[in-house]
């Protein structure tokens, strides 16, 4: 009877366990996928102000190439820039710390390390995209250009357009894995960069012939 009662227990032990081990494993895929909807929503945004760049970096290359031919004309309005996102990998760097984790099985785990890898790339590129942006705003309501300010010009809007060219490779891998994992993007109101997408004008220096 002795032995009995100690195998029921010890069942017990066990089931009760297992059901720690479910719960914490519901609760921390719960966890991952809220994060990864609010990442991909991030991505989604900054995918959509794509042509706002790519029109702005056209903008700029025409005061460019006025310089060139010597157009005595300068941009008049704000430069913009895309808006910045906090990096989020709370969850992810919770769970890697956690016992929870050898319970998830092992083709999911390399599925969600792939994916917060992906966007730890992309967080990497945007701080890049970032600084780049920031330099640009030196040129807002800036006189006409030199041949060292042009030539940083010239070096910026290649800068952005790489940029811009990689965070679309890689968020879009990266909104595809996350549709792969049943996981969308949770909706968000447009991402604010009126002055990014308000088109920039350029007019005649004063005091210019």
């Amino acid at each position: 009877m002795i032995v009995i009662g100690v195998l029921i227990a010890l069942g017990a032990q066990q089931a009760a366990e297992s059901w720690n081990q479910h719960n914490d494993v519901a609760e921390a895929r719960k966890a991952l996928r809220a994060e990864i909807a609010i990442a991909a929503a991030d991505v989604r945004a900054r995918i959509a102000l794509s042509p706002c760049v790519n029109r702005r970096a056209a903008d700029l290359e025409q005061w460019l190439e006025g310089y060139r031919k010597h157009d005595a004309r300068s941009p008049i309005g704000a430069i913009g820039r895309p808006p910045s996102n906090p990096p989020i990998s709370e969850a992810w760097e919770t769970l890697k710390a956690s016992p929870a984790a050898m319970h998830i099985p092992t083709q999911e785990r390399l599925a969600y390390a792939t994916l917060y890898a992906r966007l730890q790339t992309i967080r990497e590129i945007e701080k890049a995209e970032r600084e780049a942006w920031l330099e640009l705003q030196d040129f807002q309501d800036a006189p006409d250009l030199d041949p060292a300010s042009a030539m940083k010009l010239r070096g910026l809007i290649y800068r952005v357009l790489q940029a811009d060219d990689a965070l679309q490779r890689y968020g879009r891998g990266a909104l595809d894995a996350a549709a792969q994992m049943q996981v969308r993007p949770v909706a968000r109101p447009p991402a604010k960069a009126s002055d990014l997408c308000r088109p920039l004008k350029l007019a005649v220096t004063k005091g210019a012939a």
